[in-house]
């Protein structure tokens, strides 16, 4: 009645990742997913979301999202510390912003929107947001001009100057 070993086939492994509950319906099953080992080599192991937990933490509201990754060569052990980019789905011809662009008044984003040759502190409603763009829902049109840096806190009307571009 003593166990003796346990037997555990690692040849695919599970990482678990917890997903904001404000962010959760962005996630989809079979979602890419970038995973880098925080002890090992530099390197990304390519997996998919394959399960979500069935209820989410009921003090936080967050999800928890089970990443599939290989095990080739066998390198990964169960337990190891890692970071994972998810992929969000893909939205066909929305309207996005640099991440920079956005500011925030009072829990409300906002963006400083250039028309002619005056700023406008403008709300918007953002819908995807990744680490250096933001889909914009509402609050802009397409080909509208916005500030990228030092846009917010200007007074409604304020005259500006756009600097060009720094040749790369």
């Amino acid at each position: 009645g003593e166990l003796l070993a346990t037997i555990v086939d690692d040849s695919t492994l599970f990482t678990q990742v917890r997903i904001p509950g404000g962010r959760f319906e962005q996630v989809s099953l079979g979602a890419g997913a970038d995973v880098r080992i925080e002890s090992g080599p530099n390197s990304t192991i390519h997996g998919r979301v394959e399960r979500f937990s069935p209820q989410a933490n009921l003090a936080t509201g967050d999800v928890d999202a089970f990443i599939l990754i290989p095990n080739q060569g066998g390198a990964l052990r169960p337990g190891l510390a890692c970071r994972a980019r998810l992929w969000l789905r893909d939205i066909p011809n929305a309207l996005t912003i640099p991440v920079g662009a956005i500011a925030d008044r009072d829990g409300v984003p906002v963006v400083t929107r250039i028309t002619e040759g005056k700023a406008y502190e403008t709300e918007v409603v953002l819908g995807l947001v990744t680490e250096n763009q933001a889909q914009v829902l509402r609050g802009l049109d397409a080909g509208d001009l916005v500030a990228t840096d030092g846009g917010y806190g200007l007074p409604e009307g304020c005259p500006v100057k756009i600097a060009p571009q720094p040749p790369q």
